[in-house]
């Protein structure tokens, strides 16, 4: 029996050796897979709807840093040393922003008169413990707006002001003994 073997070949007028053209596929599949790696990191850093917020360079390709704060339990401290070195509007994930503004939370959150109100999100929000929908991920604009008037006494000014003795108490017993979770 006789076999073919081939040492080379002629690739429009240079001859190259089997060898070069295995390296040379090789070092184009390893391209390849580099800009496969690294197009999230670019497209994180520079293509991203998000990408003209100030924040960490880490943070807008991962939220791996804010992970870790969280994890710490200092994510609260964290957040508010990225809003004292980058200003009141911090990109600290991908698709994260932190706003310091009070306005932000109106211009977010509330919705306008007049204005037809944003759907939530169902698949955001896991289903509540017992079944039933809950104010938080109620699409029923009807249903939810029963909801909130029925809650809206309890989150008044006059409401919060009479509760504030109250919190003051429990947030003063929080400080004065913290609770030690085990290492």
């Amino acid at each position: 029996m006789t076999s073919l073997q081939i040492d080379s070949v002629t690739i429009r007028g240079h001859e190259l050796s089997i060898l070069d053209i295995t390296t040379v596929n090789r070092c184009l599949v390893t391209l390849f897979i580099l800009l496969a790696a690294s197009y999230p990191i670019y497209y994180s850093l520079y293509l991203h709807p998000l990408r003209t917020y100030p924040g960490p360079k880490l943070s807008a390709i991962t939220r791996m840093p804010y992970w870790i704060a969280c994890l710490k339990g200092d994510q609260v401290r964290w957040l508010a040393k990225l809003h004292s070195q980058y200003g009141p509007v911090v990109r600290f994930g991908p698709d994260d922003l932190s706003y310091t503004d009070a306005q932000a939370w109106r211009d977010i959150c509330l919705v306008p008169k007049g204005k037809k109100e944003n759907l939530k999100e169902v698949g955001f929000h896991p289903p509540s413990a017992n079944g039933v929908p809950n104010i938080v991920c109620q699409n029923d604009l009807a249903h939810h707006a029963r909801l909130r008037r029925a809650l809206l006494p309890a989150f008044s000014e006059r409401a919060l002001k009479a509760q504030e003795p109250l919190l003051q108490k429990y947030a003063d017993l929080a400080i004065a003994k913290p609770v030690r979770l085990p290492s």
